[in-house]
């Protein structure tokens, strides 16, 4: 499938992906602008509302601090969203990751 086709099957879903650098956010922001995005720079409790308004939520654990990661479990585990995780940071991949998991 082309990206175009992927983006248009995924864009909608009430996604948050926490992890990554800043320059990997950014691109992955103009790509799928409906989508919540949190960098490994992101450390406000603002960037944590997108993780509670999400249904599903992938982390980026290459590219995140430990602290991240566990105030984000701790949310996920109160809660009914799916989690994912994310292997690599290749947008084409994310992409393809993203549809098999989420158009089920």
């Amino acid at each position: 499938r082309s990206r175009e086709e992927i983006i248009d099957q995924i864009k909608d879903k009430k996604t948050a992906v926490l992890g990554g650098t800043e320059r990997w956010v950014r691109r992955m922001r103009r790509i799928l602008p409906s989508w919540s995005f949190v960098s490994v720079e992101d450390v406000g409790i603002g960037d944590y509302n997108a993780l509670e308004r999400a249904d599903y939520i992938y982390i980026y654990t290459g590219a995140l601090m430990h602290k991240q990661y566990y105030r984000a479990m701790k949310l996920i585990r109160k809660s009914e969203k799916m989690l994912f995780y994310l292997g690599s940071t290749n947008v084409d991949e994310c992409l393809h990751q993203f549809r098999k998991d989420l158009c089920r």
